[in-house]
C-alpha cells in the first residue's frame, strides 16, 4: 500500500458559497462572508488528510462493474480527512450554530472533492507513468448501480493497520465520514486518462460538485 500525507490544503470560496447559494449583495453576505473568515484557520487545523491506493490484481469483475470485466488489475484507493472536522461541525450544530456547522460541512466537502481530483496526478505518476498501467476512469461505490457494500471491500484491499483509523459502519459508511474510497481499472494494454472524473457519466444529477458543461 501507498501512501500520502503531503496535501496542500487550500479550499475556493467561492464554490462554497455557489453551492451554498450565499449570494454577494444578499442582505446577509456580509455575516456569512465573516463566518468563513473566522472557520478557516480553525477548519486548517481540523483537517487531517491521508490517502492510501494499493495497485492488485483484479478480483471484482463485472459484479462491481460491466467495464470491470476486462482490466487485469484494479487500483483501491482511499482518501480521508480525519475525524476531527466532522466531530467539531457536529459540535456547532449542537450548540445551535448550525449556520456554522453547515458551513465548516461544506468546507469539507469541497477540500475531499479537490484533493481526490489532485491525488489522482500523484496515482497517475506511479501507475501508468512507473509501472506501466493505463487507468480508467474512477468508480465509486453508491455511483452507476454500484453497491454501497463495496465500501467495505476497498477498505478491505488495503493494509490491515489502516483498519484502526478507519471503519465501515452497518450500513457501509467510512467513519471518519469525510473519507471516500474508489477503485480504478488498470491493465497494461490501456491508454491512461488525464482526468480521473467524468461528470457526464454520473447518475447523480443533482450532485452539487457536478462540473457545468454546455
Amino acid at each position: 500500500m501507498k501512501a500520502c500525507y503531503d496535501f496542500e490544503i487550500g479550499i475556493d470560496q467561492q464554490k462554497i458559497f455557489e453551492r451554498l447559494n450565499l449570494i454577494a449583495g444578499s442582505s446577509h453576505y456580509q455575516y456569512f462572508l465573516d463566518a468563513y473568515e473566522e472557520l478557516l484557520k480553525e477548519f486548517e487545523s481540523l483537517v487531517k488528510p491521508e490517502g492510501y491506493y494499493q495497485l492488485k490484481i483484479n478480483g471484482l469483475g463485472k459484479a462491481f462493474h460491466t467495464d470491470f470485466e476486462l482490466p487485469t488489475h484494479a487500483v483501491f484507493c482511499l482518501i480521508t480527512l480525519g475525524e476531527a472536522v466532522s466531530r467539531r461541525s457536529t459540535e456547532m450544530f449542537r450548540e445551535n450554530d448550525s449556520f456554522k456547522g453547515l458551513l465548516l460541512d461544506a468546507m469539507a466537502n469541497q477540500l475531499l472533492f479537490d484533493l481526490s481530483e489532485k491525488f489522482y496526478q500523484q496515482i497517475r505518476e506511479d501507475i501508468y507513468q512507473n509501472s506501466g498501467f493505463g487507468l480508467t476512469r474512477r468508480y465509486s461505490p453508491g455511483d452507476e448501480g454500484i453497491c454501497l457494500s463495496y465500501q467495505k471491500d476497498i477498505l478491505d484491499h488495503l493494509s490491515e493497520t489502516l483498519k484502526q483509523k478507519i471503519a465501515v459502519t452497518k450500513r457501509y459508511m467510512y467513519k471518519p465520514s469525510k473519507t471516500l474510497g474508489y477503485v480504478y481499472g488498470a491493465d497494461q494494454s490501456f491508454d491512461c486518462r488525464l482526468k480521473d472524473h467524468d461528470c457526464s457519466r454520473c447518475q447523480q444529477l443533482s450532485c452539487s460538485f457536478r462540473k457545468r458543461t454546455n
